[in-house]
């Protein structure tokens, strides 16, 4: 049994990593006051969360063996706010994931051990620690160019890095085992690499990449390494009982998109709502409902022929309902009575190792005993056949870890957002009638399944020899046959060599957003120097094509809307190829209208030679030539010919005068001094040079001011067809950037202009909630989603608040935590004490280098 989050009671803080268990979430057994007793000689590990945020699966990841934030229990170290367990898709506030953690068992002398990041069922327990040192935190690097934590050494858009082990064994962090023994070590260290990646093909998933290494002095025989995985999918609204109605299951393999006739490897372990959480008042499905799933692959294994088990439970405090399926070959009394969660080193080794697969488990509530599972109460496995508390423990082995030596372990968290289409389909094959086939045909495992391939294909590129030894990876042969009756045979490469490559092919990196504003107005620039001179690794060319400018009200990708685009003036050209009677591109970058020109004539227009299927083109020097646009053909002055007004509606470049009388030229050269300007870097408030042949801005008015916006400037490529790559665009989330329009610091120091709040009187009737002004996600919380604002704030300032009495209620300072963005500070409407404020007349003043100021503001409630 598990209990809504309420987030009072327990709270353990773990240096930067704030953890905070309610009462109610402890499990059947309550530890003792012992756990909480702590050796004075012991240093408190330096534990931290940090959230995935480049695409569009928010997946918190820790540096204590967890991942996933139960119930946003933990903070993320980037916002200092409650972080999303994995939030998927990103915006949408569904959350996948209650938690996940490595078990890693082995036997280690005469002793067989179990380590666990997480248990999975009691709390207090963790047994992986990171050290205690200034430096043992979550290491944040990227391979963006214009990251501010960019690594020559880095090979996808975000990663964090953790070290952390397993020998800490003070009973105050490690708690003790269901039959009461202190934690006893493996002696082992893990490296942990999480990858993710914003192009759109690797949006859906996050690489984790594990190796764990034998620190001890003994060697480690019969090792086993599972995650276990506890799902508790829902909406965020609706989390109050969502861990009673999961299901899970394996999917082995699904129809190849590339290869007729062929099966892709999939090998993912999933977990999803049971009826994908519709509307429980229409039963129909709305924007709270988590329709999808997400899952586990494993991508690389420490050996080829590890043995891999599948095994699921339902944890209940009732031991009739705790339960999992269990062969009658390997039957085992877990001490607990009931046979589904492991308790205890020896049973979870068991469960790690028994090469058991079980299945699905919405089959539960069939009788497996003639296939040698053992038989179980029907009116049991009808109940967990529609979801339960479920936990999945997906493991291999067994391998040896000799002293000093490691093993490498890769998985995918892998996202589908489509599951469930139709909100009947649960009620009509599981209640109306027990048809658990029917059921299962009518799930949707397309996305999870094109996404768990492509997380294997960036592990490892197909048709990519790595490591240079004339073997490029498995292919098939398919074939196209052709107007003439010909058949055309293509190479196809669906696996790689086996060589780890870690790599997928990008767009050039979003550039750094500055904006500057007013009221009802933004303007946004940003350079583009390392965007457009960035070399694709994968290609090995510099392909930038054009900028987009996005904006949206929520930073949800499917929230942004496209407001303007630009793009190179250039061509593809394809030569007419008579023996395959159609047109072949030869791969080359796209050539402009001013290098065309120089080839066949300064009036030459390759519009008025398309590629039609008749083979009818430009014919000279016995080939024939067609032309396509590469995108819309939307030039810049300063691009090249046929550009559009530069007016600031569109996008502009900055300097485009200076740029067309040669004033400005592309040249890098730092000491050119005609080519440089100053101005602020946002991310660090220093200033900084600019290029200003590549400085870029647009202006978007009639905005409201009082809401935030996110603006998003993505980058965009030419694509590259003999590699089958179309055109790739950064994710809106790369540099999604919120933006008020209201005055900024600058407006408001120049102008004299007086703070300003709102609203003002507050009217706690609910009116904002349903404008959308408080709670834009619609969570349904209005007590913490209360908001008043300054404006027209200084640079720096305080704000303190007081009752008529002059007693002080709150103190703000800007910029701070309270700032959300430019000259605008949030007041929450709480005390300094965490209280909600009750009705009445506030006076606040604003103290600043600048001016103080005074006001009052009402407060009806």
């Amino acid at each position: 049994m598990r209990f809504s989050p309420i987030l009072l009671a327990v709270a353990v803080i773990l240096t930067h990593s704030q953890r905070v268990l309610p009462a109610e979430k402890l499990s059947r057994r309550t530890p003792n006051s012992a756990l909480f007793e702590r050796a004075e000689t012991v240093r408190p590990p330096l534990s931290q969360t940090c959230t995935h945020r480049a695409n569009n699966m928010y997946l918190t990841v820790s540096n204590f063996g967890l991942f996933g934030a139960m119930n946003e229990s933990y903070l993320d170290c980037e916002t200092g706010r409650a972080a999303p367990s994995c939030e998927f898709p990103a915006g949408s506030r569904h959350d996948y994931l209650y938690g996940a953690a490595l078990w890693i068992g082995a036997i280690a002398g005469e002793d067989t051990l179990v380590t666990t990041g997480w248990n999975g069922w009691e709390y207090f327990t963790d047994e992986t620690w990171p050290c205690a040192d200034p430096d043992c935190g979550l290491q944040k690097r990227s391979a963006s160019p214009t990251s501010d934590f960019y690594d020559e050494n880095a090979k996808s858009d975000l990663e964090y890095i953790a070290q952390y082990t397993d020998t800490l064994v003070d009973p105050g962090f490690t708690g003790t085992d269901w039959d009461n023994r202190q934690h006893v070590p493996l002696h082992v260290e893990i490296t942990q690499t999480s990858y993710s990646w914003a192009v759109e093909y690797a949006q859906d998933f996050i690489l984790i990449d594990y190796n764990i290494r034998n620190t001890g002095f003994d060697v480690l025989r019969r090792v086993y390494v599972g995650l276990q995985v506890d799902g508790d999918v829902s909406h965020v609204i609706r989390q109050r009982g969502a861990w009673t109605d999961d299901i899970c299951g394996f999917r082995g393999t699904y129809p190849s998109t590339l290869c007729p006739n062929r099966l892709d490897t999939i090998d993912l372990a999933w977990i999803a709502d049971n009826d994908g959480d519709m509307d429980p008042s229409s039963g129909a499905y709305d924007y709270q409902s988590a329709r999808g799933l997400t899952g586990v692959r494993v991508i690389r294994t420490p050996e080829k022929n590890d043995k891999v088990s599948f095994n699921w439970w339902t944890s209940n405090s009732s031991s009739r309902s705790d339960w999992g399926p269990m062969l009658s070959s390997n039957r085992r009394d877990f001490g607990t009575g009931g046979l589904g969660t492991p308790e205890g080193d020896a049973n979870k080794y068991y469960v790690l190792s028994n090469g058991e697969w079980d299945y699905d488990q919405i089959f539960a509530g069939r009788d497996y005993s003639s296939e040698g599972w053992l038989p179980m109460n029907s009116s049991v496995g009808f109940q967990v056949a529609h979801g339960g508390d479920t936990r999945y423990l997906l493991s291999l082995g067994p391998f040896e870890i000799g002293i000093g030596d490691s093993i490498q372990l890769t998985i995918a968290y892998v996202g589908g957002e489509v599951l469930h289409w139709d909100p009947s389909d649960y009620r009509a094959y599981m209640y109306d009638q027990y048809d658990p086939d029917g059921f299962y045909s009518m799930l949707d495992f397309s996305e999870a399944a094109e996404n768990a391939v492509w997380a294997h294909w960036i592990y490892d590129n197909p048709g990519v020899d790595t490591d240079i030894d004339g073997d490029a990876g498995d292919y098939c042969i398919t074939e196209k046959t052709l107007p003439d009756g010909s058949v055309k045979y293509d190479t196809v490469y669906y696996r790689g060599d086996g060589v780890p490559d870690f790599r997928a092919a990008s767009p050039p990196p979003a550039p750094v957003i500055r904006a500057s504003t007013e009221v009802g107005k933004v303007t946004l620039r940003w350079n583009g120097l390392i965007t457009e001179t960035y070399i694709d690794p994968f290609v090995r060319v510099a392909d930038f094509e054009g900028y987009r400018v996005h904006l949206a009200r929520l930073r949800s990708i499917d929230d942004f809307a496209m407001v303007e685009s630009c793009d190179r003036l250039d061509y593809r050209v394809s030569t007419w190829n008579q023996t395959e009677a159609g047109w072949a591109d030869d791969g080359s970058s796209p050539l402009t209208l001013d290098s065309l020109r120089s080839l066949f004539g300064e009036d030459f227009d390759p519009l008025t030679y398309p590629c039609g299927d008749n083979g009818e083109g430009y014919a000279i020097n016995g080939a024939t030539y067609c032309f396509r646009a590469t995108d819309w053909n939307q030039p810049l002055l300063g691009w090249g010919d046929g550009a559009r007004s530069n007016s600031t509606r569109y996008i502009r470049k900055r300097f485009a005068e200076e740029i067309e009388a040669c004033l400005v030229t592309s040249e890098v050269d730092s000491t050119v001094e005609a080519n440089w300007i100053d101005d602020i870097d946002p991310r660090t408030g220093d200033s900084v040079l600019y290029h200003k042949y590549y400085e870029y801005e647009i202006t978007v008015d009639n905005l409201l001011p009082s809401v935030p916006w996110y603006f998003a400037v993505t980058a965009f490529d030419f694509g590259h067809p003999l590699k089958k790559l179309d055109p790739l665009e950064t994710s809106v989330l790369a540099n999604a950037t919120e933006v008020w329009a209201i005055n900024d610091v600058n407006t408001v120091v120049d102008k004299g202009l007086s703070v300003q709040v709102y609203p003002n009187p507050y009217v706690g009737d609910g009116r904002y909630s349903r404008d959308r002004y408080e709670d834009p996600s619609q969570t349904g919380f209005y007590d913490h989603e209360r908001r008043i604002r300054f404006v027209n704030l200084p640079p720096s300032c305080d704000i303190r608040i007081y009752t008529l009495d002059g007693d002080l209620v709150a103190k703000l300072h800007h910029p701070g935590e309270f700032s959300r963005t430019g000259a605008l500070v949030e007041w929450d409407m709480r005390s300094r004490n965490n209280e909600l404020i009750a009705s009445g007349i506030y006076v606040y003043v604003v103290e600043s280098e600048w001016g103080n100021h005074i006001g009052k503001i009402v407060v009806i409630l």
